[in-house]
């Protein structure tokens, strides 16, 4: 452990960090008012519904396990000015009913969404929307979305280099150098695909739906309605519609939007020549 910074010292004396091993932690008795409402928040006389209560305290203890590292007086200012930065958000996130997975994104990267989904702060980076478009939360990740409900895409954040965030390419919209994230036009094949309802937009990814005009694929689809086939043709027929419609659609650019929908049109092939194999090698039709 490296010495610390005298700051950091009345800490520890004070007992508002606890040091362990080569880190720190803070303490029930850190002097942050962010924190001191946190606290007040989680008890029986808590403006708080019950299970608000229950959130806030989960969210407390997470922030308890939160290490500062302590190799440097430099990496322990750093970290400790990030955690309260962090704090600062939870609270506002607990007091806005956020939910309690979306708090916990909070904590690890250090995000907020704020003026009714307009702002982003991302570790004290700022990016702002500009009509239609808005920013939400989820788990693990946000969303970037249309306010009308017309297109959205998830914007991971697992995984992101060393150098920092950087934004993923995306069809619906472009981030300018001044921090503004604007609606991009949208291509006219997804456009028409999605006015039409043959796609949609399901657990963060977008999927063809039922609707997908395309022949072999409602080939597929009237295989599993049809009651005169043999129940093992059907299933098969029910498995390869399955598999199909999980395929996720990427949307990173018109290109690749494109490409991926041509790689599905040839996995809806395979699978129709397989049920058509299998069809020539069932028996008869049942009669009715």
């Amino acid at each position: 452990m490296a010495k610390a910074a005298p700051e950091v010292e009345v800490l520890i004396e004070s007992g508002q960090l606890h040091p362990h091993d080569d880190h720190y932690h803070l303490t029930h008795r850190f002097q942050n008012d962010d924190w001191l409402t946190l606290y007040r928040l989680r008890t029986d006389d808590s403006p708080l519904p019950p299970i608000r209560r229950q959130v806030t305290a989960t969210i407390l203890a997470l922030l308890l396990d939160e290490r500062l590292p302590g190799s440097s007086a430099e990496a322990t200012d750093k970290a400790l000015r990030r955690m309260i930065s962090i704090i600062g958000k939870a609270r506002r996130a607990i007091e806005g009913d956020v939910g309690a997975r979306a708090v916990e994104t909070i904590i690890t990267w250090d995000l907020e969404i704020r003026d009714d989904g307009k702002t982003l702060d991302l570790g004290g980076r700022l990016f702002h929307a500009q009509d239609p478009v808005r920013f939400s939360y989820c788990a693990g990740h946000f969303h970037v979305e249309d306010a009308n409900g017309k297109w959205a895409q998830p914007v991971e954040l697992a995984g992101q280099g060393s150098g920092g965030f950087s934004w993923p390419s995306s069809i619906f919209f472009e981030v300018r150098p001044d921090g503004t994230v604007a609606e991009r036009p949208t291509s006219t094949r997804f456009h028409k695909l999605s006015a039409a309802g043959q796609v949609r937009f399901t657990r963060d990814h977008w999927h063809l739906t039922e609707a997908y005009a395309n022949p072999r694929l409602q080939h597929i689809l009237k295989t599993i309605a049809d009651e005169r086939l043999p129940d093992r043709t059907r299933d098969l027929a029910r498995a390869h519609a399955l598999d199909v419609m999980r395929l996720r659609l990427d949307v990173g650019s018109e290109a690749e939007f494109d490409a991926r929908l041509g790689a599905i049109e040839q996995a809806i092939d395979r699978a129709a020549e397989e049920l058509e194999r299998e069809a020539r090698a069932a028996p008869s039709p049942r009669r009715r």
